[in-house]
């Protein structure tokens, strides 16, 4: 055992002292239809044992240690993960993964959670992996030596027309524009959340004014191309038409950009927070012969934009 490891600190920090809870460990990153299971099993199970229910999430993605992997995009901000584990269990509690939590071993770790928070079980995926030496969940669910008195309760989780619920599956269909597919996934549609900043007020020069989004760091930002979107903002949903590229048609070798042209809204923007929502990809980022033509067609994007916004709010 280890009696006092980073693991241990960061529990004491959080100042939370239970007697008895079930638990879950993971990212949750996107709290994706599968997470959503898993917290369902989780809450039922403490439910039923008289026992508080825990999710421990990961601020960071362990890879981003494991495999020293730095360019890591996430599907939703820390906070919105928090707050929507949180209509299921009774206690989120935030660990940093780190290389000392990386070293402890499946056992070690499941140890730490039982002294300092009362695990008595664990409810996690069948095929999850736990601690340095990677045991599969279904390796210690009959496991109840000395060394590790926490019941492990293995949650199968049904696949979508053959795929399964992942953050990883999500992001791919997010990066191809496939947003239905995510929407199957996810639960819902794709929001990226961002703030508005200054561009270089083309679009408003050609008669369709834009915001020009800087994303939160660390969020995934679609493919290039054009997207029919709904914007949030505060307690608002406009239509709107995305551009997501480097602007072929006015730069040679451009910045990638997020630009919105929101309908029906009129107001000053700048500095404020606004949610992306992406419900379909209308076409490829491709370069024009002239302004004019440029006009034309997001003429037509717009209109499209709007009749497909509209069907979902």
């Amino acid at each position: 055992m280890h009696p006092n490891t980073p693991l241990d600190k960061q529990l004491k920090e959080q100042g939370v002292f239970i007697e008895k809870s079930v638990i879950s460990i993971g990212t949750f990153d996107g709290v994706h239809l599968g997470h959503q299971a898993l917290l369902n099993t989780l809450s039922a199970v403490a439910k039923k044992n008289n026992a508080q229910s825990i999710a421990i999430v990961f601020k960071n993605a362990p890879r981003s240690i494991i495999n020293k992997d730095k360019n890591i995009n996430y599907l939703c901000p820390l906070k919105e993960r928090v707050r929507l584990i949180k209509s299921y269990v009774d206690h989120v509690i935030l660990i940093e993964f780190n290389r000392s939590i990386r070293n402890l071993s499946s056992t070690e770790f499941l140890n730490i959670l039982r002294n300092h928070i009362g695990a008595t079980s664990l409810v996690a995926g069948e095929n999850a992996r736990i601690g340095y030496d990677q045991k599969q969940i279904k390796e210690l669910v009959n496991y109840n030596g000395t060394n590790c008195a926490i019941e492990i309760i293995p949650v199968q989780i049904k696949l979508h027309k053959n795929t399964k619920y992942s953050s990883s599956n999500i992001r791919s269909a997010i990066t191809k524009g496939q947003f239905l597919e995510t929407k199957d996934l996810l639960g819902r549609y794709y929001k990226l959340e961002g703030q508005v900043v200054r561009g270089h007020k083309r679009g408003r020069l050609l008669g369709f004014p834009t915001a020009n989004i800087e994303p939160q760091k660390k969020l995934l930002i679609p493919g290039t191309g054009i997207f029919a979107c709904v914007v949030q903002i505060d307690d608002n949903s406009h239509p709107a038409t995305t551009s997501i590229g480097y602007n072929p048609t006015f730069e040679p070798v451009g910045k990638l950009t997020v630009e919105s042209h929101i309908s029906d809204f009129a107001g000053d923007l700048y500095g404020r927070k606004i949610g992306l929502i992406f419900v379909q990809k209308l076409r490829e980022e491709i370069k024009f012969q002239s302004e004019e033509e440029l006009i034309e067609q997001m003429k037509l994007d717009i209109c499209q934009s709007k009749k497909i916004a509209v069907s979902i709010y």
